[in-house]
């Protein structure tokens, strides 16, 4: 059956009360095969529906910021709802529902898939959409009737699809494996200490897997084909984690007996470059952007020698954070230190024109703005905590986390412009949407844009 609003409307209307939920109330009659048809169902368009259990709503609230908001109908708290936006609509799963709205907070569907909150939808160039479920991924068409679904095991992450429509999965069990856009399984390759992390594909056509401990695998792919081909292992660095660039390259900090480096190492394992980090260097995160940049957030952890005894007597721990830019040749741009014994956090914006935004992990919030050459442009200090800065539309710099409200500061001066208290199902469940707003999601399950 091809779902549509006008058939919904057609085979049933139905009176709406508060104690309603929305499988009761908006089923769509469905064939005796709800597995092949994925129970479909249509949701109402109404702007005077209020808040009903489990009902999608679209009311703006009393707030200068707050555009509209939808109860996804969770009433418990749940950890994590990610939602994307994707070719104007947004698509997001809930209680085992995976739910298309437009941007307007209109809902479109609902078709109950099993699917797991805390896994994103995907959609493919063809608007076709995947949704991990417990130990299978289900395939719908744009207007929610399923395709096709294949057992796939246990997985944590969004399927990767390729630019032919193959879709890359790594599994729990440690099997990375391949489908075609039918569903059928290409290949599967067993990769010891995988972990069930989102691969990705470079420029040069290598997939990257994850395996733990921060190490890597490299592997070529041949979409079509039943067979791939393991071209490079990287493992036992005592720094993780490894990165790889968009160009294929791997990046990672290792550990000698006079200090950290950080190395450059192509794909069939030649060592492009090394560059001096320091000495007691504790972790490393590594972002790639740009054309030819790569900037690493350094945290080190010394111990005092004895002539730097503090006033009791006693030598203590000293804690540093910095951040230090790579050309792709190796060459150091710029070192930029934190304040004191401020840890900078691993989570950066950075802004078409290489301004980068990052945040400190104390108490007291700190944002930083750092020119593309390393040069402070401003710093704002917050009495709360500051974190994930995000980039809005229109000169804007969003920041959030679980227990932190969504502020907006401004991207010219750093100066505070809004806040918006609600505690986020997650740190990264919050997405800008294409008309300057963003879509977030508080813990308990209410979706909500916020004009930026």
């Amino acid at each position: 059956m091809n779902c549509t609003e006008n058939e919904f409307h057609q085979e049933e209307s139905i009176e709406l009360s508060p104690d309603k939920n929305r499988q009761k109330a908006f089923r769509v009659k469905s064939n005796k095969d709800s597995r092949k048809k994925g129970n479909c169902h249509f949701l109402p368009s109404s702007s005077g529906i209020r808040q009903y259990e489990g009902v999608i709503t679209s009311i703006a609230e009393e707030d200068s910021v707050v555009l509209w908001s939808v109860n996804l109908g969770m009433s418990d708290k749940v950890k994590a709802f990610k939602p994307i936006v994707h070719n104007g609509f947004i698509f997001i799963n809930a209680g085992g529902f995976t739910s298309k709205y437009d941007v307007n907070g209109k809902p479109i569907l609902s078709v109950e898939t099993g699917a797991l909150n805390y896994i994103k939808p995907a959609v493919d160039d063809n608007h076709n959409i995947y949704v991990v479920c417990k130990r299978e991924l289900i395939c719908l068409d744009f207007d929610g009737n399923e395709k096709w679904r294949q057992s796939i095991g246990s997985v944590s992450h969004t399927p990767l699809i390729d630019e032919d429509g193959f879709l890359y999965l790594a599994r729990k069990d440690g099997y990375v494996v391949s489908l075609n856009p039918t569903g059928k399984e290409m290949w599967k390759k067993k990769i010891k200490e995988l972990e069930s992390k989102k691969p990705f594909i470079d420029t040069k056509s290598f997939l990257h897997v994850h395996q733990s401990e921060g190490s890597h695998v490299v592997m070529k792919r041949k979409p079509g084909l039943l067979n791939h081909q393991v071209v490079c292992e990287v493992s036992g660095m005592s720094l993780k984690p490894v990165v790889a660039g968009p160009e294929g390259r791997l990046y990672y900090a290792i550990e000698n007996h006079d200090g950290s480096y950080y190395t450059c190492m192509d794909p069939d394992k030649t060592i492009k470059w090394k560059s001096f980090l320091g000495k007691d260097v504790k972790s490393v995160f590594t972002r790639v952007f740009g054309e030819n940049r790569i900037l690493v957030v350094v945290r080190t952890d010394s111990i005092l020698s004895d002539s730097d005894e503090d006033d009791s007597g006693q030598s203590h721990r000293v804690k540093k954070s910095f951040i230090v830019a790579f050309d792709y040749d190796g060459n150091e741009l710029f070192r930029f230190e934190a304040d004191g014994q401020e840890k900078f956090s691993r989570h950066i914006a950075i802004a078409d024109d290489g301004t980068i935004y990052l945040t400190g992990e104390d108490k007291q919030g700190k944002l930083y703005a750092i020119d593309k050459d390393g040069n402070l442009l401003w710093k704002q200090l917050d009495k709360d905590p500051i974190s994930r800065p995000i980039l809005g539309l229109d000169g804007i710099i969003l920041t959030g986390g679980k227990k932190n409200p969504i502020k907006a500061f401004s991207t010219r001066d750093g100066s505070f412009l809004w806040k918006k208290d609600m505690e986020l199902a997650d740190g990264q469940s919050y997405q800008v949407t294409g008309d300057g707003a963003i879509i977030a999601v508080d813990r308990m399950g209410k979706m909500i844009k916020l004009k930026i």
